[in-house]
């Protein structure tokens, strides 16, 4: 009897210890007790597209929260804990692994937390703001319907960047209703902000239907 308590133990110690190693607990409060404690980063030369991924972290955030995270246009990070979103320069690590891991999926996105940053991007424009919604909807925002009564956003004081890794493209590549492009985008080479004005409506593009987006390249 006293054998196999022995062992039971040894198991839930070796357990514990592979649990400890295969995700990392620490957490850098980006949001606490509802109080602004970071910040979010677009380059000084940020796209329409990462200016919208931005604006839609900060609006989620302060839905979530209350408290409405800056959004700062620069080149230097800084020591302050951030989400950088898109192409920035420091995010040059995360876009050539992103790049190496999926280099035929233009619209793969990578979210990647690395101390008291987290990095939102994508091989395309595109693709960084599906990043950005990937990373609301492990906070448990969803989209259900078009229209703000489809969605839900939950209630939380605190938003913590989480040491995590995720690196995804998905499995199909033109994805979207059948029966013909109902998007009507005619220029597969179009700028993002000229694809969300012609889009159907938002919630297409948070669904990441990209039919009428075929042919797009990162750029």
């Amino acid at each position: 009897m006293h054998i196999l308590r022995f062992i039971g133990l040894g198991i839930f110690l070796i357990a514990s210890v592979c649990s400890g190693e295969s995700r990392n607990t620490s957490k850098i409060a980006l949001v606490k007790n509802g109080v602004v404690k970071g910040q979010i980063v677009i380059s000084a030369a940020a796209s329409d597209a990462e200016k919208f991924a931005s604006e839609e972290l900060q609006h989620y955030i302060n839905k979530i929260t209350g408290a409405t995270l800056p959004i700062v246009a620069t080149n230097n990070i800084g020591d302050k804990p951030s989400i950088i979103v898109g192409r920035h320069q420091a995010a040059k690590e995360i876009i050539a692994e992103l790049n190496r891991r999926y280099p035929n999926k233009y619209d793969a996105i990578a979210v990647v937390a690395r101390g008291n940053k987290l990095f939102v991007a994508g091989r395309c424009e595109t693709g960084t703001v599906w990043a950005g919604w990937d990373w609301l909807e492990s906070l448990g925002v969803e989209w259900l319907f078009p229209g703000e009564l489809g969605e839900y956003v939950p209630k939380m004081k605190n938003i913590y960047i989480l040491s995590s890794e995720k690196y995804d493209a998905p499995r199909l590549d033109y994805r979207g209703p059948c029966g013909g492009d109902v998007l009507k985008l005619e220029n597969k080479n179009a700028s993002f902000k000229e694809r969300k004005s012609i889009a159907t409506n938002l919630f297409l593009m948070r669904m990441r239907r990209n039919y009428a987006f075929a042919g797009l390249s990162p750029r």
